[in-house]
């Protein structure tokens, strides 16, 4: 469930169901039940019986790939993807959007957030625009609402947050929730 919609498979009709601004819809009739993943306003999800991708967006059914990807993420109005040749898109309030033509090393979507690495790069998909944070990747950042936090390399918290990047302190920081 996300925040404002949810989905189900009905395993007595065979249907796959989203509720959405007070109304339930029949989405598609199935034998397979599917993959699925629901954020704000959106839901994406994997028809196994035609191997395709869809999303739910807004009341709207989009077809975005014939086959299914090798994975996906969702968030609040939007989702990221890699398709099943490797390149990573997002659909952004319902726009779909080539990121790389690469398939990144790692990335993660959260609440407004699209966080990735590509070719040993850490960046951040923000409001339409891709922002490279840093040279390396970190062991370990946290997202929250628009914010990205981690330990950089010279043991100080830096964040990215409502579309700047700072260093939150100079002191030498080994963890932080």
């Amino acid at each position: 469930a996300g925040e404002n919609i949810f989905a189900y498979f009905n395993d007595n009709t065979k249907y796959f169901k989203i509720f959405y601004n007070g109304e339930l819809q029949n989405i598609l009739k199935s034998n397979v039940e599917l993959v699925y993943e629901a954020g704000r306003n959106i839901i994406a999800y994997i028809d196994n019986s035609k191997n395709s991708f869809h999303a739910f967006y807004k009341g709207e059914v989009q077809d975005l790939e014939d086959y299914k990807p090798k994975s996906f993420q969702v968030g609040n109005d939007l989702m990221a993807y890699v398709n099943n040749t490797g390149e990573f898109y997002a659909l952004i309030d319902g726009e779909k959007k080539l990121l790389s033509s690469f398939e990144p090393e790692i990335y993660k979507v959260k609440d407004d957030l699209i966080v990735f690495s590509e070719q040993g790069y850490f960046k951040v998909f923000y409001k339409g625009e891709i922002i490279e944070l840093e040279n390396y990747v970190p062991k370990d950042f946290k997202i929250n609402e628009s914010t990205i936090a981690f330990i950089g390399l010279d043991g100080w918290l830096k964040a990215f947050t409502n579309g700047k990047y700072i260093t939150v302190t100079n002191d030498l920081v080994t963890s932080f929730v």
